[in-house]
């Protein structure tokens, strides 16, 4: 069975460095079961660095839930992110819909949304 997906609003989500750290917000819908738990988000790297997870300061206001947390932007190596939500201790660890996007030459970005898959193939190197 593949894991819950959560979606990320597009428009009230973003990650921004703050000096030596990473800082996410991310808004999710209202009826994500949150309520009086306490939430991680777990970075998962698409290279081969070690995934970890940050705690978070949740909100709920007229958008639905406010997450936000910080990183050390030092542990977080230039590549793609997946978003992942830990709910309470041991409890269920569902994606959120949103990578992170890290670099060391160009601004960071959250990209909020469903993934996007290829239609053609990758065409050969001459």
């Amino acid at each position: 069975m593949p894991p819950e997906l959560i979606d990320v609003d597009v428009v009230h989500s973003y990650a921004r460095r703050v000096g030596d750290r990473v800082r996410l917000v991310l808004t999710l819908p209202a009826d994500t079961a949150l309520e009086g738990r306490r939430v991680w988000v777990r970075l998962v790297p698409k290279h081969d660095a070690e995934p970890f997870r940050v705690s978070t300061d949740l909100t709920r206001d007229e958008r639905g839930w406010r997450l936000e947390a910080y990183a050390e932007a030092a542990s977080l190596t230039p590549g793609l992110w997946k978003l992942w939500l830990r709910v309470g201790k041991g409890g269920p660890l569902p994606r959120l819909q949103a990578v992170l996007l890290m670099s060391d030459t160009q601004p960071i970005a959250l990209l909020p949304g469903r993934r996007t898959r290829a239609l053609m193939a990758e065409p050969a190197p001459r």
